[in-house]
């Protein structure tokens, strides 16, 4: 019998709520991330405002965090942070940056 490869899935940049900045996952599920790397920033700089709890887009990212904040914006694929249970839930309804109607969990 043959197995076939199975690689590694590609890590993701995700938000890490204790240390409000965003961190390479390189292990989760469940929507959470178990395992976290080096500090990063989303390739599109579509990043979680822990202080406002809405998605805006960075125009200056530093070490993971965000320096200066623009307009609102979604995250691909709608999979947003969620304050309330620390998890990542597809945003079934979306306005301003922020999720007025969560759905299923999703992968960070």
């Amino acid at each position: 019998m043959v197995v076939p490869d199975v690689g590694c899935p590609a890590p993701t940049c995700v938000f890490h709520a204790g240390a409000g900045a965003y961190f390479t996952c390189l292990a989760g599920g469940a929507g959470a991330c178990f395992h976290f790397g080096a500090s990063c920033a989303p390739p599109d700089l579509c990043m979680y405002d822990p202080a406002d709890r809405a998605y805006k887009q960075c125009a200056r990212a530093s070490e993971g965090a965000c320096m200066k904040w623009g307009a609102a914006c979604v995250p691909p694929g709608k999979c947003m942070f969620t304050p309330s249970d620390g998890l990542h839930h597809r945003c079934d309804e979306v306005g301003d940056g922020r999720c007025k109607r969560y759905g299923a969990l999703c992968a960070p």
